[in-house]
Parts: structure tokens; sequence; C-alpha cells
């Protein structure tokens, strides 16, 4: 097998791949990083490639230009490099195309196992979207399952604020893939942030949804009324009606009926005075 070459290019020379899959890089590590390159140098070279454009720009009479490269795999080397001041740094200039360059980068950071899962998935929908690529080849290119790629895209049913919350509360993709059982976003949204508040486990999780969706199954008590009655309630004109049938038969009978009527804001006051001698008359 042929050795690949390794050239020495200026670090203000090349630029993070447009296809890397990380979004967030670790200071801290990157610091680590720079101390173990400071004792002991680059120990593996970076994967570049040259860019499809390379802009020019003319600046008080001097000549500029942007990136002639951009890193298929290593970016977190080159950052820790840059970090030292480092001027060069060892690449292997690569000449894959596009579609090459985005499962390399998404492959190598798959080998280091620290890659976020939101990323990954990001990264995947990201291939199969620019390259028109089915889910069963992307398995077979990143050696897993059809059934894995599809568990990792549907992760992104999550909103943006959502996945940001998770990552932030630093969940596990197990506690990720429990919230999608759980189809209102409102109520999603407070199970994450109870679990992240109570820093509850994967099982404690379950535990927590589980009872969330019992309780949204049941039924809720209605508040059962005759509807004979609420007819007449809503209907005060047909009420009105009644309470002059009653006045005018009880005056046919000989009952003196004192009736007061006005109006208070929103509501209606009617008061009926009738002598205690004939209270026992019956209304009808």
């Amino acid at each position: 097998m042929k050795k690949a070459k390794i050239t020495f290019i200026d670090t203000a020379d090349i630029t993070p791949g447009a296809l890397q899959p990380r979004t967030e890089f670790d200071d801290t590590k990157i610091k680590e990083l720079a101390d173990s390159i400071k004792l002991h140098g680059v120990m593996q070279p970076i994967t570049i490639r040259k860019r499809d454009e390379v802009r020019v720009v003319e600046l008080n009479g001097m000549t500029l230009k942007s990136e002639r490269y951009e890193i298929i795999a290593g970016e977190r080397r080159w950052r820790a490099a840059k970090q030292l001041g480092l001027r060069k740094i060892p690449c292997i200039i690569s000449d894959a195309d596009n579609r090459q360059a985005a499962f390399m980068s998404l492959t190598e950071n798959l080998q280091r196992e620290d890659l976020q899962f939101f990323d990954y998935a990001e990264s995947i929908r990201r291939i199969q979207e620019q390259f028109s690529i089915p889910q069963n080849e992307l398995a077979k290119r990143l050696c897993t399952s059809q059934s894995a790629i599809a568990n990792k895209l549907r992760l992104l049913k999550l909103s943006g604020e959502e996945r940001s919350l998770i990552r932030e509360g630093q969940l596990s993709e197990r506690h990720a893939r429990e919230f999608l059982r759980v189809d209102e976003p409102e109520i999603r949204n407070k199970i994450i942030e109870k679990v992240i508040k109570d820093k509850l486990s994967v099982n404690e999780c379950i535990k927590l949804i589980d009872s969330t969706l019992e309780h949204e199954k049941k039924p809720q008590k209605k508040q059962h009324c005759n509807l004979k009655y609420a007819f007449m309630i809503k209907d005060i004109k047909f009420f009105m009606n009644s309470v002059d049938r009653s006045v005018k038969l009880l005056s046919q009978a000989g009952v003196p009926v004192e009736r007061e009527q006005q109006e208070d804001g929103e509501y209606l006051e009617i008061k009926l005075r009738i002598p205690k001698a004939v209270s026992s008359i019956a209304v009808v």
C-alpha cells in the first residue's frame, strides 16, 4: 500500500471543513491536547483537501487570499496547534470530493467515540439530503444497521430548543429517546426541565413519562347538567315571561303583588313583595 505523503501546511492557510459533524468543542480538552502537542508534537497528521473556491482580495496594494485548504479530519489538532502558536502543521492532502469528504469526516469522529449524538444525527441527515443517499447505503458506509440510522434521525424530531436543553443538561441519548414518547411539545418541555432539575436517571425518567402519559389518558370529569334547565337559565326572555305569568295569576287570584325591577350593570334585579297571610298560595 502506498504511504500517504505528509506535507507541512501553514495553520493560517487552513479552515474548518463545511461538512464537519461536530458543532461543539470542549475548550478544556483542546487545552489538554495543546499541552500534549507541546511535549510530544503532532503525532498524527490532519487530513485536508483543497477548497473549490479561494477568494482573492486586493487591499492597500496587497493581495490577500482566503484559506486554500479545508479540514476533513483533525480539527481539534489544528485548533490546539493554533492555540500553541504553531505556524505549520503536518497534513495529508486528499483529493476526496464532497461526498467522500463528508463520510471521512463523520467516520473519523465516530471512531473517537465522543461525537455528541445530536451532532451525529445532524450529520447523517445532512449527508442524506445533500447527496440523496438512502438509509440502507448510509448504514453500510457507516458499518451500522439501518434501524440504528433511523433511531438517530428520530432524535431530530425534538425541537432545536429541546435539543439545546438536553445538551446543556448533559442528558444521555436514552433520555432523549424517551422524551420522544411524549407528543405534546409543552408537556415534553416541562418533563425535560424536570429531569434536568432533579437530575433523574434514565429509569426515573421512564417512570415520570409513564405516569404523565397515564394521567393524560384518563378522561377528564365533565360537569353534567340537565339540558332543559340549562336552556331555561340561558334564555332570560323565557325566564322573564314565567315571572310575568306568575305575577298575573296571583293578581287574578286577588293576591296583591308588588314588583320592582332594575338593571345593575350586567345584572337584572327583580323583587316580588307578597303578603304573608297569603304566602301559602301556590305559584304555577
